[in-house]
């Protein structure tokens, strides 16, 4: 009797054990037929021409032969290469990269490059949380995200520094979270939950307290990192973890669009996973059909090892109710 249920309890605990769900991604060749037909997807092709976004116009082009969609590509290729030249590409790029540095706000990769070399050079932080401070003494609404952020990121340049670069990729994740503020790219769900993880970090009451009205920028760096928490930065590295793998999968420019997608730090995760399995096509698939792309479903892991688990438990619940109903009561039992 003890023996069998032992066996039972052991057998339960391994069913336990294999009980395990695994999130499985939709199928992106069916979500994009369902949602895109040739024709439309040939009619955004020819917006993004009209509208001089090239990029995106041979994204499209790209998604359409990886998913067999019948486009006349080289007429679409042949007018793109006429536009798309180098001089084009260097006036254009020269601008956007100006107006990132400057202003920390990007529409296209020259931008976000821009705005990433202020932010490195610290200028660019110290830049946005003295913009932020002035209006506190204007008495108008201050962004507490580009707050958190930006001093986040004043202590994140000297902690990059004094590791020898190991705090930089905490570094890019908040200046891209960052410039993905700035420009109106994050939801307002998950705006509230950085701005919840970062105001853990960054003390805006204290550095309030600590500065007074000053036009010297480096006096604002150096009190913004005494307001500086290293030790509540976790989430917040685990956040920037996750980007720097999508911005490794797609590109600077993408992963700004794709935290469109974002609502939470689920969210975040499964965008991760998304770009890894379908890497520079991700912003265009998703484009095309929307969130629903980065929708999973729980499917259990049906394993050897489970069935076995399975039958194990079964065989010694039997033997334990055939020991226990069939045991024969004895005298000492009746009296």
């Amino acid at each position: 009797m003890l023996l069998s249920l032992s066996g039972l309890a052991y057998s339960a605990k391994q069913l336990i054990s294999h009980w395990d769900y695994q999130s499985e991604v939709v199928n992106v060749q069916q979500l994009l037929y369902a949602s895109a037909s040739a024709d439309k997807l040939s009619e955004m092709v020819g917006s993004a021409i009209n509208e001089d976004r090239l990029e995106d116009a041979k994204l499209y082009l790209a998604i359409g032969k990886r998913y067999q969609y019948p486009l006349h590509y080289d007429y679409y290729y042949q007018y793109i290469n006429q536009r798309d030249t180098q001089l084009r590409k260097l006036k254009k790029g020269l601008v956007h990269f100006s107006e990132g540095f400057i202003t920390g706000k990007a529409s296209d990769a020259s931008g976000i490059t821009g705005a990433f070399a202020s932010d490195f050079t610290v200028i660019g932080d110290a830049r946005d949380l003295y913009q932020q401070y002035q209006l506190h003494n204007k008495g108008e609404e201050v962004n507490q995200l580009i707050v958190g952020l930006a001093g986040v990121g004043i202590g994140l340049t000297a902690a990059t520094y004094g590791s020898a670069g190991s705090a930089s990729v905490a570094k890019a994740g908040t200046s891209t979270l960052k410039v993905a503020a700035k420009t109106g790219r994050l939801t307002k769900n998950f705006s509230a939950e950085l701005v919840r993880i970062s105001s853990k970090v960054f003390d805006w009451r204290l550095f309030k307290q600590s500065v007074k009205q000053t036009n010297n920028l480096s006096d604002l760096s150096r009190v913004a990192k005494k307001s500086f928490h290293p030790s509540a930065l976790m989430p917040l590295q685990k956040m920037a973890k996750n980007i720097d793998h999508i911005r490794v999968n797609t590109s600077l420019a993408d992963t700004l669009h794709l935290l469109r997608y974002v609502e939470n730090s689920d969210d975040l995760r499964r965008l991760e996973k998304f770009t890894l399995k379908h890497k520079q096509y991700s912003k265009g698939i998703l484009k095309i059909t929307g969130k629903g792309a980065l929708r999973t479903a729980r499917v259990l892991r049906k394993t050897t090892a489970f069935f076995l688990s399975v039958a194990g438990t079964v065989l010694s619940a039997i033997f334990s109710l055939l020991f226990l109903f069939s045991r024969k009561p004895s005298t000492k039992d009746i009296h």
